[in-house]
């Protein structure tokens, strides 16, 4: 029935009815465990946190930002960061 348009309003119910019976946190525990292509949307602070982007250094510091790697990594060339504004380094007033 998937390819059957009429029948998508309430596959849309179903399915939308069945996610909001776990957190995004508790469905992300749920899949973890398997080889599903499953993966929670994180704010930028939860990404740098998160053990996937630590294990892959995904994040760098660049002065006093915590900023996401350049990408794509290749093995032999070097990675460049866009310059920061000077006004991102100046203390907080």
């Amino acid at each position: 029935g998937q390819y059957d348009t009429p029948l998508w309003p309430a596959m849309r119910a179903a399915i939308a009815g069945r996610v909001i019976e776990k957190t995004r946190d508790e469905w992300a525990e749920f899949f973890a465990a398997t080889d599903a292509c499953v993966a929670p949307v994180l704010s930028l602070v939860e990404a740098r946190h998160h053990p996937h982007n630590r294990a892959r250094q995904s994040f760098v510091q660049a002065g006093r930002l915590e900023r996401p790697a350049p990408a794509p990594r290749f093995s032999q060339s070097p990675q460049t960061l866009a310059a920061i504004p000077a006004s991102a380094n100046r203390d907080p007033a």
